[in-house]
């Protein structure tokens, strides 16, 4: 049997409809046996300060430790497209 592989999946929008999340859940349904996808929710990270590594908010730190221990990541995020209206 192969070994099976943790992914962390980040998903970069946090709307109650997100197509991401949708994305995410289908890929995590319809993946093989030798993945599995979980994903690691940022809705309560607060921004990030690198001058707070030393004793970071417990937020980061949970999750920090919900990728830890996965091999693979996997990012759905919104893309960010520019659009111009003429007047």
């Amino acid at each position: 049997m192969d070994k099976v592989r943790d992914v962390a999946v980040i998903v970069g929008s946090l709307r109650r409809d997100s197509i991401n999340r949708k994305v995410a859940n289908a890929l995590a349904e319809l993946a093989p046996a030798e993945l599995k996808l979980c994903i690691v929710e940022i809705a309560e990270l607060p921004i990030y300060n690198q001058d707070g590594d030393e004793s970071p908010p417990a937020a980061w730190t949970e999750f920090r430790a919900g990728y830890g221990e996965r091999t693979l990541f996997f990012s759905s995020r919104p893309s960010t497209i520019a659009r111009c209206r003429p007047p």
